[in-house]
């Protein structure tokens, strides 16, 4: 939605700052990844379940307060948010593959649900 309304390269330097804005927030054993065209997974290393809710729910917040207008340079207010979905090892998934599986269904929930807000079991 946002590549048709703001173009590509708009879109491309908003997935910059995103992850930026992400790292900002991880520790140096936190890893991200990009998964899809705008979707991303984050590895938490050493949190619990409701550890990991609170941290993503931060950047989530840290995101949708963020004034993207001054580093993207555009004459329009600019409002992003983003979602997210949790599973975490080994209580929902002994493999990546589950775990991808399960926090990708979480995601789409949260999404049908309204946006801007992170899911978990």
């Amino acid at each position: 939605v946002f590549n048709d309304s703001y173009g590509h390269i708009l879109g491309d330097l908003l997935l910059i700052n995103i992850v930026k804005l992400i790292k900002k927030k991880l520790s140096s054993a936190d890893m991200i990844f990009r998964f899809g065209g705008e979707e991303f997974v984050i590895i938490f290393n050493g949190l619990n379940k409701n550890e990991t809710f609170i941290k993503a729910d931060e950047i989530r917040q840290y995101i949708a307060e963020y004034d993207f207008n001054k580093d993207l340079k555009h004459e329009t207010s600019i409002s992003i948010t983003v979602s997210g979905g949790i599973a975490a090892y080994p209580e929902d998934g002994r493999n990546y593959e589950e775990l991808l599986e399960l926090a990708d269904g979480y995601l789409y929930k949260a999404k049908r649900f309204g946006k801007n807000k992170i899911i978990m079991s």
